[in-house]
């Protein structure tokens, strides 16, 4: 008639039959269990874990975004403009002339030999013009500037279904004073999500 224990999946429990006859003291036992600790470790491990979203930017990224929101607009058709975001004043350019002009007899002896790619090149580039990508200019609309040459040339896909030609500018070309228009431009902070964010993606908890 005493009383067992007996081990379970939970722990030790007491039955048993008790007896029902008056006491003059009562006993009482209180049991206070918390997880506070597990929780909290839990949590130090997801946060040493867990890839941390926001990104540290360098003073230049940073100066490259405030550039960006304060020289974009939008025009009239629709289509965003913004002000080319430089870290260095162009009058440090020197001049790209006489190598975009050499260059661009290269790609024309190209085009001479290849009627088909002449017609899709020149196509592209009255297409250009035709959406006011660039426009033409002459030598008394820019004397006095500061200007750069943009050496271009095609490069072909024939593979592709879509775009077969698509026309390289070549904005890393030199100037006689050794810099070149990607040079003095800044360099903005990388709007995708790095390789190891995405790899890890899969394998962060849901919530």
């Amino acid at each position: 008639g005493l009383p067992t224990i007996q081990k379970t999946r939970l722990g030790w429990i007491v039955g048993g039959r008790t007896s029902y006859a008056p006491q003059g003291q009562t006993e009482r036992l209180t049991f206070l269990s918390t997880t506070e600790r597990i929780s909290s470790q839990l949590e130090r491990f997801w946060n040493v874990e867990e890839v941390v979203d926001k990104k540290h930017l360098t003073s230049e990224e940073s100066a490259c975004e405030a550039h960006y929101l304060q020289h974009t607009r939008r025009e009239e058709d629709g289509r965003f403009t913004v002000l080319m975001p430089l870290h260095t004043d162009p009058s440090e350019l020197g001049s790209s002339k006489e190598t975009a002009q050499r260059r661009f007899l290269q790609v024309e002896k190209r085009l001479e030999r290849d009627a088909n790619l002449k017609k899709q090149y020149s196509g592209f580039m009255k297409e250009y013009e035709d959406l006011k990508h660039m426009e033409r200019s002459s030598e008394s609309e820019s004397e006095g500037k500061v200007e750069y040459y943009l050496p271009h040339h095609p490069v072909l896909k024939t593979c592709s279904s879509t775009t077969k030609l698509r026309v390289v500018f070549d904005a890393s070309a030199k100037t006689t004073s050794g810099k070149s228009l990607n040079d003095i431009q800044m360099i903005g902070p990388t709007v995708q999500s790095d390789l190891f964010s995405i790899l890890l993606r899969f394998r962060q908890h849901t919530f």
